[in-house]
């Protein structure tokens, strides 16, 4: 009996126990929405006294300022239209008066009484409106002493007193602006006490609103300050938990439902441990040797099937004991899909190497790379690479060294190797090499493209192809550059007759890309003889450099023709480079000079401008013609700080002269390739002082042939700063005449060859042709070379406007300047 009721005692306190903790739970759980919910409370409190404050202020301003409209605009409004109607009155009245002026007092009628009748009930009432809305006494009494001075002035109106009347009515428009003015100040104050009580709200509404937002940041602080820590606390333990990190010691103080949440996290902690700890050990009891071999075998299976070769392993009886994947892919499955074991395997070659690599041809084109290793026990082991992708890769980065990948010629490298081994063969006649450039294939590349050009290029080789023999070689150089190697030439005549074939073929139009395409082809041909003691390389690098000095030659020659090399040819080569050189350092030196000759004026007499001329004093060669070094210059590009030079010092140099006489400067076609001529032309003005009009520059018809629209532009910004234009050996072009309309030249000089020989009449009739010509343009004439007496009489007879020639002078020094101007102004007859 004591046991049961010990027993019996027992279960009531565990009973006990139980309903404790739920109500402690139940406790815990109403503590947190207790505290959501009386943060929630505060904060809408808060809100909502905000929002009442703010409009309890609102709705004071808003009755404020409806009372001043209501009050002090509507009386404004009537006190205006009251004044209106008044001003209606004084309009009446005045035309009224106008009319009736001239009639005796005893007949005018009572018009004045009628309109005054009839507008005086209205303004009354406005006035009374005014007078109601008034919001101070000053306002209100103003309203009624208008009202007295209307009843006033009917009073008057009465009795007909005309200048009485217009008295009163000026009193009253006074009366009315001085109640405008009041209730205005009225409006005025009104406003300002309006701005002021805003000014004040917004002031309070801000500090209202800044003390809410404070308490709801405290409220929020205090709230994420009793419920954030047990929550980070639950989160870290459950994270812990999910890392695996199952020793952490969980806190489990507190009575909320985070407390209770930290009590089921370390049970479960504790069962985790519990139940990884038996799996542990069942893991550790089930391992053996059995999974030890699987792990191994199974690693070795993936290395071999992961493999870039194939592997085949067998044994000492010549049986296959192991291959992989890849092998299966290169050679397919053993005989009747055989397993390790079997004798034969399918695709695989029968042959027996030895020991190291070897490359195996198979049947259908591979190549495969075999790495034969002997092992210990009396097999092998045999690795197997598939390196025919290699091989073709190295195939043709072969070709690619050795042949043009455009024209798929052989490029110079191998032609050079190819033409060494022909003067290695060669016996008593050496080969023959001709080298050809293409004549007008960069006008083709500029005006249709690179991609057409490189069309023409590969039709040219296919062309050349067909002009030369199978044991001839054809190679590409680079740009528009090919030669060819006669290695069994027999003769000049032989050469020459290939060189007519290719120069009738690319003479040829092409049609490509529904183009005509025309070029033409310049050749030089060099024959090698044999050169004892020479290497093969230097023979070949001398015979390269004959054939081109040959080409060049041609190209000098008229182009679209070939030429022979001749020792007599590199000479001239050698003496050209030599002046190319010297010319490069001569400006620096200082061995350049200006001279001037003058351009007189066929009608007033005396000199009108000199022309300055480039001359080179070479210290060996002593003076050098312009005619040798210009094109020299033209073609290394020095004429452009050559021709910089000539500007500034002509520039400078005649800025010293007589305001009347001009400078002549000559631009070649080169310089306009420069977009920046404009600029140097105004800073050689700039820095010497020259008056822009004094200042002529000459160009010739190539500079125009050009068609560049650069050419024009500069032109034009030249001619724009006031320097004239003159264009040079005019009539020697072949469409002169449209240069003239394209753009307008200040001058035009005929060519020395048209006044050489005045007495042709074809010259004559030319001369006269181009003088109409500049009379109907309004464009000065010069005549160059004039050197006798008569050809000046006829070309002044003609109506030419400037001379020049060796007849007035020649070419002479600065220094010289001033005295033939002096000389020609007093011993040149005038020419009127």
């Amino acid at each position: 009996m004591r046991r049961r009721l010990i027993a019996a005692g027992r279960s009531r306190m565990r009973r006990l126990k139980r309903r404790a903790s739920l109500r402690r739970i139940r406790s815990m759980a109403v503590s947190l929405r207790a505290k959501f919910f009386t943060a929630c409370l505060l904060m809408a409190f808060t809100t909502g006294l905000l929002g009442a404050y703010a409009q309890w202020t609102q709705r004071g301003i808003g009755a404020f300022a409806t009372r001043t409209y209501d009050q002090t605009f509507i009386a404004m409004g009537n006190l205006r239209s009251a004044q209106n109607g008044l001003l209606k009155l004084r309009a009446s009245l005045e035309r009224e008066e106008v009319r009736m002026r001239d009639r005796p007092a005893a007949m005018r009628s009572p018009n004045e009484s009628l309109v005054l009748a009839a507008a005086l009930p209205s303004m009354l009432a406005h006035l009374s409106v005014a007078h109601e809305r008034g919001v101070s006494a000053a306002a209100r009494a103003s309203a009624d002493r208008l009202r007295d001075r209307l009843l006033t002035l009917r009073d008057i109106l009465r009795q007909r007193g005309t200048p009485a009347m217009f008295q009163a009515l000026d009193t009253l428009e006074s009366d009315f602006d001085g109640a405008v003015e009041i209730h205005a100040a009225d409006a005025s104050r009104d406003r300002r006490e309006i701005e002021r009580l805003t000014e004040a709200s917004n002031r309070q509404t801000l500090i209202a609103v800044g003390l809410s937002a404070f308490a709801a940041i405290l409220i929020s602080y205090l709230l994420a300050r009793a419920v954030l820590p047990p929550i980070r606390t639950a989160v870290s333990a459950a994270r812990a938990i999910s890392s695996g990190r199952l020793d952490t010691e969980i806190q489990t103080r507190g009575r909320d439902e985070v407390a209770v949440l930290l009590r089921a996290l370390a049970r479960m902690q504790a069962s985790l441990v519990e139940k990884i700890g038996h799996i542990n050990r069942l893991a550790a009891a089930a391992t053996g040797q059995a999974e030890l071999l699987r792990l191994q075998n199974g690693r070795f299976e993936g290395a071999l099937d992961n493999m870039i070769q194939g592997l085949s392993m067998f044994d000492a009886n010549g049986r296959l004991a192991v291959y992989n994947r890849r092998f299966e892919e290169m050679f397919g499955p053993p005989v009747d899909g055989a397993r390790p074991g079997s004798l034969v395997v399918s695709g695989v070659p029968a042959v027996h190497v030895v020991p190291g690599t070897h490359n195996l041809e198979m049947p259908d084109g591979r190549v495969i790379a075999l790495s034969h290793q002997p092992m210990a026990d009396g097999g092998w082991v045999d690795t197997f690479e598939d390196v025919t992708e290699r091989l073709h890769a190295e195939a043709s980065l072969e070709r690619m060294a050795r042949y043009d990948g455009l024209t798929k010629l052989p490029n110079r490298t191998f032609f050079r190797e190819r033409l060494e081994e022909a003067l290695d063969k060669a016996r008593e006649r050496g080969p023959v090499v001709l080298c050809l450039d293409l004549d007008g294939f960069k006008a083709v590349n500029d005006t249709l493209g690179h991609m057409i050009g490189d069309d023409l290029l590969r039709v040219v080789a296919q062309r050349l192809l067909d002009c030369v023999r199978a044991t001839d070689v054809v190679g590409r150089l680079g740009g528009d550059e090919f030669a060819i190697i006669q290695a069994e030439a027999g003769g000049a005549a032989e050469s020459e007759g290939l060189a007519k074939r290719i120069i009738e073929a690319l003479s040829t139009v092409f049609e490509i890309e529904h183009f005509q395409v025309a070029i033409s082809v310049s050749i030089g041909i060099a024959r090698e003889d044999g050169a004892p003691g020479e290497t093969l390389a230097e023979r070949a690098t001398a015979l390269l450099k004959n054939a081109d000095v040959a080409l060049y030659r041609a190209k000098v020659e008229g182009r679209s023709t070939f030429r022979f090399f001749a020792a007599e040819m590199d000479r001239k080569l050698q003496i050209r480079r030599l002046l190319e050189l010297d010319l490069r350092t001569a400006l620096e030196k200082g061995q350049f000079e200006l001279v001037f000759q003058p351009l007189v004026d066929a009608g007033r007499g005396g000199v009108c401008c000199f022309e300055a001329l480039l001359r080179w004093n070479h210290p060996v060669r002593g003076v050098v013609s312009p005619d040798e070094f210009i094109p020299l210059a033209e073609e290394t590009g020095l004429i452009k700080a050559i021709g910089r030079w000539v500007l500034q010092s002509a520039c400078t140099e005649a800025a010293a002269w007589p305001d009347a006489v001009s400078v002549a400067v000559n631009l070649s076609p080169v310089q306009f390739n420069n977009p920046f001529l404009a600029a140097e032309v105004v800073r050689a003005l700039d820095v010497s002082g020259l008056d822009p009009r004094r200042l002529e520059l000459e160009i010739t018809e190539s500079v125009l042939i050009m068609e560049d629209a650069l050419v024009l532009t500069t032109l034009h910004q030249i001619r724009d700063l006031g320097v004239r234009i003159a264009l040079d050996d005019f009539g020697t072009g072949y469409s002169s005449l449209s240069y003239l309309r394209r753009f307008p030249f200040d001058k035009i000089k005929i060519d020395r060859s048209f006044v050489s020989d005045l007495a042709a009449e074809d010259n004559i009739a030319i001369v006269r042709a181009i003088m109409g010509l500049g009379q109907a343009l309004k464009m000065s004439v010069v005549a160059e070379g004039v050197e006798t007496v008569e050809q000046q009489a006829v070309l002044v007879g003609e109506g030419c406007t400037e001379l020049q020639g060796y007849y007035f002078s020649a070419p002479c020094a600065a220094g010289h300047v001033h005295g033939l101007i002096d000389r020609l102004r007093t011993v040149l007859p005038r020419c009127a």
